[in-house]
């Protein structure tokens, strides 16, 4: 299945991922201060945030009754990977470690 196969609130989702990657790279290794700093900070946590919920509500449909993984699609262990990668990157971003590699 290709992007252009997937649902409207599929490919909204994937888009919104690359929103959060595109402001990672935007904002690394640049010097905020202040309100701006103070800002982006906040955001970045809500953002975190939000990803986790979402990641969490994505994962859980996988989760048997015994709290077991179940039927994990390739496709949705990466996300679920990519996912986890842009919260660490935001975690570092938030604590000042701007080596994001």
């Amino acid at each position: 299945m290709n992007l252009s196969d997937k649902h409207p609130a599929e490919i909204e989702f994937r888009n919104a991922l690359d929103e959060i990657r595109a402001l990672l790279i935007k904002y690394e290794n640049k010097y905020l201060d202040g309100e701006d700093k103070d800002f982006l900070i906040i955001a970045m946590k809500q953002v975190r945030d939000s990803l986790f919920d979402l990641q969490m509500e994505r994962f859980g449909q996988y989760i048997n009754e015994k709290g077991l993984v179940e039927n994990l699609p390739a496709e949705e262990e990466e996300l679920q990977k990519e996912m986890k990668a842009l919260q660490d990157k935001i975690d570092r971003f938030i604590m000042g470690d701007f080596d994001m590699d």
